[in-house]
């Protein structure tokens, strides 16, 4: 089994769920809402240069068209 954090806002969290285990970490960027959570993918892109090599960063999104996913992967650098 594999679990995934999904929510992370800050390097604090990032760090809680790599030294709870956790195999991937997900970013809440491109939503149609405001939440505490939200982070941009520029936001995102820095805490992903601090992971390690082997946890997933994952991109949590609305956005559906194919464009905008790829632009956000692009400037997030997540992944997945």
């Amino acid at each position: 089994m594999r679990v995934k954090f999904c929510g992370t806002a800050s390097l604090a969290d990032m760090r809680c769920a790599i030294d709870a285990g956790c195999d991937a970490v997900g970013f809440i960027m491109g939503v149609t809402y405001q939440s505490a959570d939200v982070v941009t993918p520029a936001e995102a892109a820095k805490m992903i240069r601090e992971l390690p090599p082997f946890i997933e960063p994952v991109a949590v999104t609305h956005l559906r068209e194919t464009e905008d996913l790829i632009g956000l992967a692009k400037d997030s650098r997540c992944t997945t």
